[in-house]
């Protein structure tokens, strides 16, 4: 989903996980795999930018990412790959929270409503 767009960047947001079907995640030990899609003119983020997730404000994770490497697609955009993984109560945080802010490194991105209720839409998915 994309979380941000502006005529100079987008930010895209994916997130990945394996359950077995009817079975809860278990908040401890299931790990989703977040991937962000950065597009831009130029090459934005280092090899480990640093991500922090605020929910309401408060902070519910903090940690390295991986830069994949950057890529020019068509257009001279540059794609950066940023990936980490996350525990499913993050993801649960964040659907939950009436506000979500993610920032990599020092740029600073709000979740618009929709993408709220597309992370609500995905957490209620994983553990119907």
């Amino acid at each position: 989903m994309k979380i941000f767009e502006n005529d100079a960047e987008t930010l895209s947001l994916m997130v990945v996980g394996t359950f077995e079907t009817g079975v809860p995640p278990k908040v401890q030990t299931s790990e989703l795999l977040m991937m962000f899609n950065a597009r831009s003119k130029k090459q934005r983020y280092r090899i480990e930018p640093q991500l922090t997730i605020r929910a309401d404000g408060e902070v519910i994770r903090t940690r390295q990412m991986k830069n994949y490497g950057s890529r020019e697609e068509a257009g001279g955009l540059i794609l950066e790959p940023l990936l980490t993984m996350t525990p499913y109560d993050v993801l649960a945080k964040m659907a939950a929270a009436k506000t979500v802010t993610i920032e990599i490194g020092t740029a600073k991105y709000e979740l618009s409503s929709n993408s709220l209720e597309a992370l609500r839409d995905v957490a209620k998915r994983m553990v119907q």
